[in-house]
C-alpha cells in the first residue's frame, strides 16, 4: 500500500466537508490502483469498452454539530473493499455450512455511512455477476441521533424503489453499544427462516475510547454469537499505542482468531 499524499484528517474543516473522493471499482483482479483517489483523473488508467472499471459517486451527508466527517481510516477500507470485493465475498459465504442467497453487511458506528454506501454499491454489483449470486444488502448502525444523518446519506445515494420495504438493499438502525436488546431487535427484523443474517460486519475508527471496550466487544459477541460466525473488517487509526494495546488483549481474550491485513496493494493514495 503506498503512503497517502495527504491526509485527510489534517485538511481544514472547511474544504474537508467539501473535497470528493471517487471510488472506482476494478474489473479484473490484476488492475492497478489506487482505487480511491481525491482526484478525477484515473481516465488513463482505466480500461475501455466492455472492460472499463466502474466509477461510483458516494454522496454523504455530514453535520458539523454531530462532529461526522469522514476519516482516513474509512476511506482506507472502502479502497480495500473495492479492490478485494469478489474475495471478501467468497470468504464469508465459505464460513457457512450453507452458502447464502441473501449476504447481509451490518457495518457499527457508521458514522457519515460513507463505507456503507460504498459496500452496497460495489459488493452488490460484484455479489450479482458471482456464478451462485449473491443478493447483498446492508444495515448501517449508529446511536439514535445519529441515523438521520445515515438516511440522509441514503436518500442521497439510491432511488427510493431501492431503499423502501422489505426488499430495500441498504437501511440505517440505531444500535447502542452494549445493548443486547437492541441485536435482538435487528435479527428479530433481518432474519429470514432461522437462518445466520449477518455474514460481513464492517468498522472504521472505533477504538479511540478505553471505557467503551468493553460495550464494543459485548455488541460484537451479540452479533456474532456462532463459532463460525461473520467475518469482521475493520480498519483505525494507531493514535495512542496503549489504547491499540489494550484493544488487541480484548480481541486476545475473546478467542477470536484474527490477522493484519498487509499493506500490499494501492488500495488508497488520498
Amino acid at each position: 500500500m503506498q503512503e497517502p499524499t495527504w491526509r485527510r484528517n489534517f485538511i481544514q474543516p472547511s474544504v474537508r466537508f467539501k473535497t470528493p473522493l471517487y471510488v472506482y471499482i476494478p474489473t479484473n483482479a490484476e488492475a492497478e490502483g489506487p482505487f480511491i483517489t481525491d482526484t478525477d483523473n484515473y481516465e488513463a488508467k482505466r480500461g475501455e469498452g466492455d472492460d472499463k472499471d466502474t466509477k461510483l459517486r458516494v454522496v454523504i451527508s455530514q453535520r458539523l454539530e454531530t462532529v461526522n466527517c469522514l476519516w482516513d481510516a474509512s476511506t482506507v477500507l472502502c479502497g480495500y473493499l473495492a479492490a478485494n470485493g469478489k474475495q471478501v465475498l467468497e470468504m464469508c459465504s465459505q464460513r457457512f455450512e450453507t452458502k447464502p442467497s441473501l449476504f447481509r453487511v451490518i457495518e457499527i458506528g457508521s458514522g457519515t455511512g460513507a463505507l456503507g454506501i460504498l459496500a452496497a454499491k460495489s459488493l452488490r454489483q460484484i455479489g450479482a455477476s458471482l456464478d451462485n449470486t449473491l443478493d447483498v444488502r446492508v444495515i448501517m448502525t449508529d446511536m439514535e441521533q445519529e441515523v438521520s444523518v445515515l438516511q440522509d446519506t441514503i436518500a442521497a445515494n439510491f432511488d427510493e424503489s431501492e431503499i423502501k420495504g422489505s426488499s430495500a438493499v441498504i437501511t440505517a438502525e440505531p444500535l447502542l453499544w452494549g445493548s443486547s436488546q437492541d441485536c435482538l431487535s435487528l435479527q428479530q427484523k433481518y432474519q429470514v427462516d432461522n437462518l445466520p443474517w449477518i455474514h460481513l460486519i464492517l468498522a472504521t475508527d472505533i477504538v479511540y475510547e478505553l471505557q467503551h471496550f468493553d460495550l464494543l466487544m459485548k455488541t460484537l459477541h451479540d452479533l456474532s454469537p456462532r463459532r463460525n460466525g461473520p467475518l469482521f473488517l475493520m480498519a483505525f487509526e494507531k493514535r495512542w499505542s496503549d489504547i491499540t494495546g489494550f484493544w488487541w488483549e480484548e480481541v486476545k481474550s475473546s478467542g477470536w482468531k484474527w490477522e493484519t491485513i498487509k499493506k500490499g496493494s494501492a488500495w488508497y493514495d488520498a
